[in-house]
């Protein structure tokens, strides 16, 4: 025990032990900050944060919720493997951060909710997490933040095809194959996933060992994104990405048994055409998606079935005057169809909004403005604007700033649920800004960069207000959705990056920090006792990091993070205790002319912590993982 601790006190002031060296040779840079696009138009002075080839590689096997638990500030609450996995950021609910892919959201309109246990890692080469509010963008629910999803789409100068597989003994198996390829003027990625996880993993209870039971989850999915491109200035991109999940719900520890099953099933279609000229791009969008949900349990009386149907149709057109000024204007139309056991006939929803974004780069100077304003049968959302800035003062200072209005609509259950469903309901309203100092100390010291080496350290404080927050309470005996509430956010987020190759070795060491506080401001409930507390589930603290250190085809990880108290009553009186969870890996590759091959070793929970992300439900003990690549590479 006595070691643990000197190892987690260690591991967290080791950024303080780096600022002690007199080295100047380990001062190293690199920037973290990315600028969110939609299409060619920045968001300036939002943080945007996108995982390196290294967390990718030792993610490859897992699920994105895993990874964002592992290596950012969000609040991940997990219900336990295979089980559902929600996302939020900054002290909001998991509604108010938008989930897209290629700029569609992918979270289910009749409630919201992305299940992140259902996103392998393994889909995505490309994976961004922008903090801050965005609507003005992306629309109702980008509140908080946004996590976008996408592959490289594009041509690729070697085919290949890589099949891996990987057992867990905490859940099972889990197997992956892609193939990328290029002929002419067209390109393909195409990615399959198949998993069979029994989760039967051990656990501590009223200090007895148990282990998990009912929680099986079976899941397949394909996502195959492909290109044409007709000439210089013209292309047509078609995607298509379908997942099938089958899982038994498992007991809380308060239940002896649980007979709950869920079966999802998705079908996400869309397709981009993009025509260039001189000084402006065309771009028409259009998506199409067909969701299914089935569940069942002892205590309903039939099985609940929801069906959703969502088309989505997108112009947009953009306009450089010259390299300094340029403009984007757009239209969106939603139209939403559903249907639920619950509902009392079918529920059509449609939205239309337009955007407007102005975007200025002038030297070291980005400025970006942009409004939305959408209509629709249910609810008049207010005109939102975003105005942002970055700006980068040296070479090794760039600061950033941004504020913007945010809303959400209430989501297809909340109108149309049966009973409780109210048609009455206002969208959220509200307002986000930030500011962010993002210092490039490698610049300080030394002029060239490279891959292999940095040291950066980012600090960003952001503060954010949600009005006519929406949750289902207690009316009589009915329960239905109300405006009730107004929530405060604020806190301060911190990353620290730090590499180094000596010679054939190379090392790796980050580490983040999120502050949060999120606590109701005022309630329409009578005696409501959340007024002035913090929000259930967000901790006050988060910390993590990785070291990893390298040496020729070899690489060892070691990842540590800390997740504060977590209340578990809106009266704060109850809450989960803090935990430490840690994990090794060790990767392996091997070279044999064009064919790869890659294992790896990863011991989880490796202090074997007991603890839960939600209330009563267990997570695993100290468990492993072993897995396989192969990778074969074409020349062409």
């Amino acid at each position: 025990m006595l070691i643990k601790k000197v190892i987690l006190i260690l591991f967290y002031f080791s950024p303080l032990l780096l600022f002690a060296q007199d080295d100047t040779t380990a001062l190293q840079l690199r920037a973290v900050i990315i600028s969110a696009v939609r299409s060619d138009i920045q968001q300036s002075g939002l943080k945007t944060e996108r995982p390196d080839s290294l967390l990718k590689m030792i993610h490859i096997d897992q699920t994105l919720g895993n990874y964002l638990t592992d290596y950012s500030p969000a609040l991940v609450k997990n219900y336990g493997p295979g089980a559902l996995s929600s996302v939020s950021l900054r002290g909001g609910s998991a509604y108010h951060t938008a989930v897209l892919w290629k700029g569609f959201s992918i979270a289910n309109p009749m409630n919201g909710v992305m299940d992140f246990n259902l996103l392998p890692t393994f889909l995505f080469d490309d994976i961004s997490i922008q903090y801050g509010g965005s609507s003005s963008l992306w629309g109702s629910g980008a509140i908080s933040g946004t996590i976008q999803l996408g592959n490289s789409n594009i041509f690729v100068n070697n085919n290949s095809i890589k099949i891996g597989s990987r057992y867990s003994t905490a859940s099972g198996f889990a197997n992956y194959a892609e193939s990328k390829f290029s002929i002419k003027n067209f390109n393909s990625s195409v990615k399959l996933f198949f998993t069979d996880e029994k989760n039967e993993f051990s656990f501590h209870h009223n200090d007895q060992l148990k282990k998990q039971v009912h929680a099986e989850a079976k899941g397949r999915g394909i996502i195959a994104e492909n290109s044409y491109i007709f000439n210089s200035r013209t292309d047509l991109s078609f995607n298509f990405w379908y997942q099938f999940a089958d899982r038994n719900i498992a007991p809380v520890l308060t239940e002896s048994i649980s007979e709950a099953v869920q079966t999802d099933k998705n079908f996400r279609y869309n397709l981009i055409f993009t025509k260039s000229a001189k000084h402006g791009k065309f771009v028409f969008r259009n998506a199409y998606s067909n969701e299914e949900l089935y569940y069942n349990d002892s205590s309903l009386n039939e099985p609940s079935v929801s069906l959703c149907k969502t088309f989505i149709s997108e112009p947009e057109y953009s306009f450089s005057i010259n390299n300094i000024h340029s403009f984007q204007a757009g239209l969106n139309f939603t139209m939403i169809n559903a249907n639920a056991t619950e509902f009392k006939k079918q529920a059509d929803v449609i939205r239309k909004a337009a955007f407007l974004g102005y975007n200025l780069k002038y030297k070291n100077l980005s400025v970006s403005l942009s409004s939305r304003k959408e209509v629709n049968e249910f609810q008049n959302p207010p005109v939102v604007f975003s105005a942002g800035v970055n700006y980068k003062i040296t070479n090794y200072i760039n600061i950033l700033g941004n504020y913007g209005t945010v809303y959400r609509n209430p989501q297809v259950n909340d109108l149309f649920w049966q009973p409780g469903g109210n048609l009455n309901l206002l969208p959220e309203t509200g307002y986000s800004y930030e500011g962010t100092i993002d210092l490039n100390i490698r610049q300080l010291v030394v002029k060239n960069s490279n891959d292999s080496n940095a040291f950066s350290i980012q600090m960003t404080a952001f503060d954010k207000e949600v009005n006519n927050w929406i949750a289902w309470a207690p009316h009589g005996i009915l329960w239905t959705p109300s405006n009730i509430k107004n929530v405060h956010s604020y806190g301060t987020e911190s990353n620290l990056l730090f590499k180094k190759k000596f010679r054939k070795i190379g090392f790796r060491f980050s580490v983040f920090y999120g502050y949060t506080i999120s606590e109701t401001t005022s309630s329409e409930l009578a005696f409501d006792a959340s007024v002035g507390k913090q929000l259930i589930y967000v901790p006050l603290h988060k910390v993590g990091g990785v070291i990893s250190v390298s040496y020729k085809n070899s690489v060892f990880t070691f990842n540590q993070n800390y997740t504060g108290i977590r209340f578990s009553s809106t009266d704060n009186l109850h809450y989960l205790d803090a935990y430490n969870k840690a994990s090794v890996q060790l990767d392996q590759k091997l070279k044999i002319q064009n064919t790869i091959l890659s294992m790896f070793i990863r011991v989880d929970n490796l202090f074997d912590t007991d603890y839960q992300s939600v209330l009563n439900r267990p997570e695993p003990l100290r468990n492993y993982s072993f897995g396989i690549n192969i990778t074969y590479i074409q020349k062409k």
